[in-house]
């Protein structure tokens, strides 16, 4: 196994969690409030690097039908950036409604309203680590 960063890309943050080099456990981080091309790029490297990071994982907003639309075609473009810039093999996951299962689970744990709202991009990318890992264990994620 490898440790593997997860992104939850957005225009204005990207959702961000690591798991441990097993595989075991995953962890949010705090998300990376986007300031541009380089600057992103900069701050992705940097912390691939603190990590230890060998492997990138980003959620791919399909629609509900699964066709992909404008929001796909943009991560799409992101992948290759991170792709070229990075160094890192880069898979993705299908990420339909993980924000809104996200917002459950914080709402669940009884965060409030406004606390929601910052942790729900890191949360999106716990939830796309953990199903990608049990992919790669062939088992379905909540199992």
């Amino acid at each position: 196994m490898k440790k593997v960063l997860a992104l939850d890309y957005g225009r204005a943050r990207i959702g961000l969690a690591v798991c441990d080099a097993l595989g075991i456990s995953c962890r949010p981080l705090p998300a990376l409030q986007r300031t541009g091309g380089e600057a992103d790029l900069r701050a992705l490297q940097r912390l691939c690097e603190e990590e230890g990071v060998e492997a990138l994982v980003v959620g791919l907003p399909l629609q509900l039908d699964g066709e992909e639309g404008l929001a796909a075609r943009e991560v799409r473009t992101f992948i290759e950036t991170l792709r070229q810039n990075l160094g890192l093999p880069v898979e993705e996951v299908d990420e339909r409604l993980t924000s809104r299962q996200a917002h459950a689970v914080l709402k669940d744990a009884g965060i409030r309203h406004k606390r929601r709202k910052e942790l729900v991009d890191s949360t999106a990318a716990v939830l796309l680590l953990q199903a990608y890992l049990a992919r790669l264990r062939g088992r379905p994620s909540g199992q």
